[in-house]
């Protein structure tokens, strides 16, 4: 049973809370609003996928997004569904491997997801190969997800 305060339930005013703060947020985040999921989601990554981005070391990005992927893969021959969204939130690590965006704000929790603090990144292929090997990994991915 959802709780209620003076007679209306909870969960809905949640819902108007959320709808609220998400048009109030609107005209500092269009382009982030704009974004594919993977690449609004890549703000949230991991410690240890920031790491590797950091770090730079293209064999050990891609042994990690391989890795990625593969435990991906397996969630989806489960034929589960809460399996499949884990799935696609795997992929989306994989992803965020070689292309990503950062939120530079230190506050943006309290401020809100604003255009002005975010900076976005590619993976900087050192040869023809890196570039076309990651080019292939992504979009294998992209086919899946």
């Amino acid at each position: 049973m959802d709780a209620e305060v003076n007679g209306t339930p909870f969960s809905e005013l949640m819902n108007q809370a959320v709808k609220m703060k998400t048009a109030s947020a609107e005209p500092f985040r269009r382009r982030f609003d704009n974004w594919p999921r993977f690449y609004q989601n890549s703000v949230f990554s991991k410690e240890d996928i920031i790491e590797l981005r950091k770090e730079g070391d293209y064999e050990k990005l891609m042994k990690r997004g391989k890795e990625i992927k593969e435990d991906a893969n397996g969630k989806l021959t489960s034929n589960n569904g809460q399996a499949v969204l884990e799935a696609n939130h795997l992929y989306e690590q994989a992803l965020s491997l070689f292309k990503w965006a950062q939120n530079n704000d230190p506050e943006w929790k309290s401020k809100g997801m604003r255009d002005e603090s975010l900076s976005e990144h590619l993976y900087d292929p050192k040869s023809l190969k890196e570039r076309e090997e990651i080019s292939a990994f992504m979009k294998g991915i992209y086919l899946v997800s």
